[in-house]
């Protein structure tokens, strides 16, 4: 047992060991997550309180439907009355050795009514498809919503890659300025440049670190912003995947426009409803139970009964505001076609604002490609030049920020002009 001891500590520690080497893949991988546009877009949705109503609005419809269906079984009531007459009916005639009997002034009855319908099969299949249609409505209600959490997710992911591209062009240009930090600490010591030229250069890094800072900042605030509506927990090295570029599509497909179809369908629906109040309502009808009298007015003892037949009822007095019903109906349709057109002109006018956003991007790419490609020339003959002494520290510095600034508004205008492309098709819903 001695012997056997030691190899199994020796086999625990191996195992652990390479239990920590997968932790370390695991962690690193963490680290190093990439995460996507259309993952964090489903991830605000499945999270978003709002969506949890659509599962709500279909069971209660399904609760709604299951309950109109029911109008086409035998509609079954219980009643009773109990009732005291101050007079009853009475036949004024002695007949000898014949004794009529007398109506009680106290009557009382139990009895069950049914009733099946035979003419509801209409109004009941109408009642159906609007449920069906008000519940459509109020889920592509919901659905109009969520576009504007999806600009919001747009906006934050975004402004997180922007910041990213900010880092990544300033990191460039620290890299550079160290570069020439190193070049005139050589030339320091060489007594060709003094000391206060290599200062100014390590100043400027400074200022750049400073910078690298603010934007760590700046980058934490929009995940953790972008964390609260996605419900997910990001790393602050997590990655961002820069999203492909989408095709240009200016026809508007707008779930507004399928909410105005849904309502429009809504109102015909009810213009159906009162065209089938004009119908009579033609049933079968049976009444049983037990009464003191019962059918037969003379016998003054309970007894059982029941009666049956064919049961007309014409509601005539719905003709009196069918007028004003079918024109309270054709002025909501005409409120829903006003708001559509007035929805569309200002979704037009957004679309041509954006379009010319779209422009205007593209013209700054081509002018900061064009003006990059000056500054790196100057650049580079300013950096000759204060090798051989011929500028100073302060002139190269300025020629040598204008070359970052160049290279950062390419990239962020390059950046902003894909952000647009989203934000068009988002408008347009076709994104």
């Amino acid at each position: 047992m001695k012997n056997i001891k030691p190899k199994s500590v020796l086999r625990v520690k191996i195992m652990m060991l390479v239990l920590l080497i997968f932790a370390s893949f695991s962690i690193s991988y963490s680290q190093n997550e990439t995460i996507t546009l259309e993952e964090c877009q489903q991830w605000a949705q499945d999270n978003y309180p709002l969506v949890k109503q659509l599962a709500l609005i279909e069971q209660s419809t399904d609760f709604t439907l299951e309950n109109i269906n029911k109008a086409k079984l035998p509609q079954i009531s219980l009643n009773g009355q109990f009732t005291y007459q101050s007079e009853v009916t009475s036949i004024p005639i002695n007949i000898p050795n014949i004794e009529i009997p007398t109506i009680n002034k106290q009557q009382y009855k139990l009895y069950i009514d049914a009733y099946k319908s035979l003419t509801n099969y209409n109004e009941i299949s109408t009642q159906k498809e609007l449920v069906s249609a008000n519940a459509a409505i109020e889920q592509q209600q919901i659905e109009v919503e969520l576009r504007q959490l999806k600009e919001r997710i747009n906006q934050l992911y975004f402004g997180v890659l922007l910041i990213d591209e900010t880092k990544q062009q300033l990191l460039i240009y620290k890299e550079n300025l160290q570069s020439t930090h190193l070049k005139i600490k050589a030339a320091v010591q060489n007594g060709i440049a003094i000391e206060a030229n290599a200062q100014q250069v390590e100043a400027e890094i400074i200022n750049i670190d400073q910078k690298l800072n603010e934007n760590a900042l700046q980058k934490q605030t929009y995940l953790n912003m972008l964390a609260a509506l996605t419900q997910q927990t990001f790393s602050e090295n997590i990655s961002l995947a820069l999203p492909l570029q989408i095709p240009f599509a200016e026809d508007l497909n707008r779930k507004e426009l399928q909410l105005f179809a849904l309502q429009t369908n809504a109102v015909a629906l009810q213009e159906q409803r009162i065209n089938n109040r004009k119908i009579p309502a033609v049933g079968l009808f049976l009444q049983a139970g037990f009464g003191n009298p019962a059918l037969n007015m003379f016998q003054t003892e309970i007894s059982p009964y029941y009666i049956g037949g064919l049961r007309l009822n014409w509601n005539l007095s719905s003709l009196y505001t069918n007028k004003n019903d079918r024109q309270i109906i054709g002025i909501n349709q005409q409120k829903i076609n006003h708001q559509q057109q007035l929805f569309i002109l200002n979704a037009k006018l957004q679309l041509q604002q954006q379009a010319t956003e779209l422009e205007k991007y593209e013209t700054l790419i081509q002018n900061d490609e064009k003006l990059l490609a000056l500054r790196q020339d100057i650049k580079k003959t300013a950096a000759i030049q204060l090798e051989n002494g011929i500028i100073t520290t302060t002139d190269f510095l300025q020629f040598s920020n204008d070359e970052n600034t160049a290279r950062l508004n390419l990239a962020l205008h390059k950046m902003q002009l894909l952000m647009q492309q989203y934000l068009y098709a988002t408008t347009s819903g076709n994104y």
